[in-house]
């Protein structure tokens, strides 16, 4: 492990400049319409990155991660740029919370992250601008497409019915880190970042503050936190390579179109859905010593008199037909919970209707499906449905609208 002092010296040789307690004298990395961006800025930016995410790089990696800085440095830049056209404004006291969530979230408090900056050779301000370059841009987007992204309630259960009917193939408790390729140049140096990646967790960085620094997926807030995906949901490429992978390891760089995808695979799990069944029964007993005529014209009986049910309310009324027989409401009872053969002969149902007459311990009894539902441990919430869809179409239309931006914008990287 590199100490600390050694890392600061490469990262301040890399700008050919002895660190400077100030930025004056320092040369400019890249100017953004007009508006620049010091190497002192690009220096410290990789200093933050390497204090949040744990990392040990060598000068190989620090050269990949002094692009990375820039590419983000820019692009907030152009966040900020664009925030201010439209007049959106972060306070000092927004960042101050922003800050203080972040401290909640690691279990520290402020002063605590202040301090391990400091140690770092990392200025204060080097978060926070980060952090208001990042709640500019989620301000200016929820203004201006949150109206339009709109969820429907058919969506929600549309959703809903295809995750259920889905819960029969495999799952996948995922985190992703996703990083874009902009244009073809790009690809090499962008799947040289994410082998670099890959060799800072060998090194003990955690995959959730990687995320949270280098994803431009929607997940990166929450660390790469994907949840439960179902197969069919995933792209091609990456359940191809999950499908083979053990829990607990992460995948190497998969390529899909827009860019290169690392999954880190936290549990799988082959699914089932289950049959939540609402039933009633009829059942007529019979006598040991019966005749096989007797048992015969008993079981037509019960079997006429259970053709002619249209609902559970006339269940009882139809069992009163029958001398000796008697209903019972059932309740709601998962179809694995069944003995195998009245599972067999209810599975064939729809509601409302009813068996044919079953040899069982009480006699004759013939049970009629009220109602059927699926059900599957890990099926989220209409609320966790809506919400999920909403930050997937958001994040698309942020990430085009980003796009539309750096396309219209002069940058000059010197």
């Amino acid at each position: 492990m590199k100490p600390i002092c050694l890392i600061i010296a490469l990262v301040l040789s890399l700008g050919g400049v002895a660190g400077a307690h100030a930025q004056t004298g320092e040369a400019v990395a890249a100017v953004v319409n007009d508006e620049p961006i010091s190497t002192f800025d690009v220096r410290q930016r990789m200093l933050l990155m390497i204090a949040t995410t744990g990392a040990q790089p060598d000068e190989e990696t620090l050269t990949r991660m002094e692009d990375q800085a820039l590419r983000s440095l820019v692009d907030e830049k152009l966040q900020l740029q664009e925030a201010r056209r439209y007049e959106v404004e972060v306070t000092e006291e927004e960042v101050d919370g922003a800050l203080g969530r972040l401290a909640q979230q690691n279990n520290v408090t402020v002063d605590d992250i202040l301090a391990d900056l400091r140690a770092s050779g990392i200025y204060p301000n080097t978060l926070r601008d980060q952090i208001k370059s990042e709640l500019a841009w989620q301000y200016l987007v929820d203004g201006r497409y949150g109206g339009r992204v709109r969820v429907s309630d058919d969506q929600i259960a549309e959703t809903r019915e295809r995750i259920i009917n889905s819960l029969s193939k495999p799952r996948y408790l995922i985190a992703e880190i996703f990083l874009p390729i902009q244009n073809v140049g790009e690809e090499q140096e962008v799947r040289q970042l994410a082998n670099s990646l890959i060799q800072q967790m060998v090194d003990g960085a955690e995959f959730p503050v990687l995320a949270r620094e280098y994803s431009a997926s929607a997940t990166a807030e929450s660390g790469g936190d994907a949840g439960w995906v179902l197969s069919g949901e995933l792209r091609p490429e990456v359940e191809s390579v999950l499908r083979e992978m053990p829990a607990g390891r992460v995948s190497p760089p998969i390529r899909v179109p827009g860019g290169v995808y690392l999954i880190a695979l936290r549990a799988k799990n082959e699914g089932g859905v289950v049959n939540q069944l609402r039933l009633q029964s009829i059942t007529l007993p019979v006598p040991e010593d019966a005749t096989a005529e007797e048992r015969q014209q008993a079981r037509q009986a019960l079997a006429e008199v259970a053709a002619g049910i249209d609902s559970c309310d006339a269940v009882e009324d139809a069992a009163g037909q029958l001398d000796g027989a008697f209903p019972t409401n059932l309740g709601s009872l998962s179809d694995n919970a069944l003995q195998p053969e009245i599972k067999q002969a209810v599975s064939g149902l729809q509601p409302v209707s009813a068996t044919a007459p079953l040899d069982t311990a009480l006699g004759l009894q013939s049970f009629v499906l009220c109602d059927r539902q699926q059900s599957a441990d890990g099926v989220p919430s209409d609320e966790e449905i809506a919400s999920q869809l909403r930050g997937q179409r958001q994040s698309l239309l942020a990430r085009g609208y980003l796009r539309d931006v750096r396309r219209e914008s002069t940058v000059d990287v010197r």
